[in-house]
């Protein structure tokens, strides 16, 4: 990366000590605002910053990108996420554990929007994320959680998608 030649650029290349920047510091605001207020405040900072020429998937000591911050399940929201992939984020990013950031929708399926759902991993998948992925520990995958909550229209999606219904969770 070369030098940032304005405050601006300073302001959207430069880090914390854990090597968070400010785009990763906006997408943890949830621990100091409600949560009916951490859409409305987070995506216009992510818009702003991405306009500033933030690096989108900027890695932190963690190997952390933004996406990964959104510390599932407490600050998850369809519309954050939406706004990080939508400015370039990449799901596929690892962190230093191995993890791919796509891995948060395990965690965080939305029992009350399926279609926003499959909205959100057509997204994932049109920017070349797989949804196969399991989680951290190799068990669950999007489908044990589609079939958790019985929602039939989201375990077909999967299935055509090529997730393995045969997967075993240890």
């Amino acid at each position: 990366m070369e030098p940032p030649r304005s405050g601006v650029q300073w302001a959207t290349q430069s880090s914390n000590l854990e090597g968070n920047s400010a785009l990763h510091l906006a997408v943890g605001i949830h621990k100091f605002v409600g949560s009916w207020e951490y859409a409305k405040i987070c995506i216009p900072l992510i818009e702003r910053l991405h306009a500033c020429g933030a690096e989108m998937n900027l890695r932190n000591h963690l190997g952390q990108t933004p996406l990964h911050k959104m510390d599932a399940p407490r600050s998850f929201d369809f519309k954050v996420l939406e706004a990080l992939v939508t400015a370039g984020a990449d799901p596929e990013t690892k962190d230093n554990r191995g993890q791919p950031a796509v891995t948060q929708l395990i965690n965080c399926r939305d029992r009350t929007n399926g279609k926003a759902y499959i909205d959100l991993c057509e997204k994932f998948v049109r920017v070349g994320a797989r949804i196969d992925k399991t989680d951290v520990k190799g068990h669950r995958t999007l489908l044990f959680g589609a079939i958790s909550v019985i929602d039939i229209e989201f375990i077909k999606y999967l299935i055509n998608r090529g997730v393995n219904p045969r997967h075993i969770d240890h």
